[in-house]
């Protein structure tokens, strides 16, 4: 990876700063120094409790270059052979059987024990060969919306396409957009962690007020009008949610004087997971 880290908000501190990592993943690539930089990181981010998704921008492999050989950090003559053993062994050793095997491809990566628990992956390829550029726009829309259902819920992702961030140079429906993730997928992703709610409301009370000589009462009528909005904010494991509202209200009373209220609230819905036994830290 080019390790550029994002930030966009998904759940509240790290939901709501849903971090991807910009890389290159073709089967060929598998187990590369980005590879070990990019689960790393994964790993240290997540903790115990974070759920995390990995969307892997899975395209064909390439056979005009010689990329994907950066695997000669795995050797010792490597002059970062020992201080990338030290950051993360357990990986580092895992990634070396790997290359061993001679099976490079994002399925073996996948199914190997070095990702955080919960770990959930879109490995499904973004291919444009023979579509046309409006093929290609729907099949795009298409993987995108399935990469959002598959990776709903989670509490960290990571966007994993060639080179980075699209540029104006390069059109979505170009043969070399696949290389790229849009600003556009990466809010898709942003917007369905969020909660939008609205609503109109009409209320009618009464308030008794009570002289010196409590046998006299006089009543109070009031109407409230009211528009209210808000958003949610899920995060963790347990569908929390952070809640912000804001009420306008035209309160209306039996002195025929009106007034305009704004409110501003906050709210904390918390969940919790019983009888879940949580790995041991290695």
């Amino acid at each position: 990876m080019e390790l550029v880290i994002g930030v966009v908000p998904r759940q509240l501190l790290i939901r709501m700063f849903s971090s991807w990592i910009y890389s290159s993943m073709q089967d060929r690539y598998a187990a590369d120094y980005g590879d070990f930089s990019k689960c790393g990181l994964l790993r240290r981010l997540s903790g115990s409790d974070l759920c995390v998704g990995l969307n892997w921008y899975l395209t064909d492999n390439e056979s005009h270059n010689q990329d994907g050989r950066h695997i000669d950090y795995l050797s010792p003559p490597h002059r970062h052979f020992q201080s990338l053993l030290s950051c993360d062994p357990d990986l580092f050793r895992n990634l070396q059987k790997l290359i061993t095997r001679g099976t490079r491809s994002v399925k073996a990566l996948q199914t190997m024990d070095i990702w955080p628990q919960h770990t959930r992956f879109y490995e499904k390829r973004l291919n444009y060969q023979k579509r046309t550029p409006s093929e290609r726009k729907t099949h795009r829309q298409q993987w995108l919306n399935q990469a959002i259902q598959t990776l709903k819920g989670v509490d960290l992702i990571c966007l994993d396409p060639d080179n980075g961030l699209a540029v104006p140079s390069v059109s979505t429906t170009h043969s070399l957009g696949v290389k790229y993730a849009t600003l556009y997928e990466v809010s898709a992703f942003w917007y369905e962690a969020l909660h939008f709610r609205s609503g109109i409301f009409f209320r009618e009370y009464h308030l008794n007020k009570y002289e010196s000589n409590e046998n006299n009462i006089t009543q109070h009528s009031y109407n409230d009008i009211g528009l209210s909005v808000g958003i949610g904010v899920k995060f963790g494991l347990t569908k929390n949610q952070l809640d912000f509202g804001l009420n306008f209200i035209n309160r209306s009373d039996s002195f025929n004087s009106d007034k305009f209220i704004t409110n501003f609230n906050i709210g904390l819905t918390i969940g919790d997971i019983w009888f879940v036994k949580r790995r041991a830290k290695k």
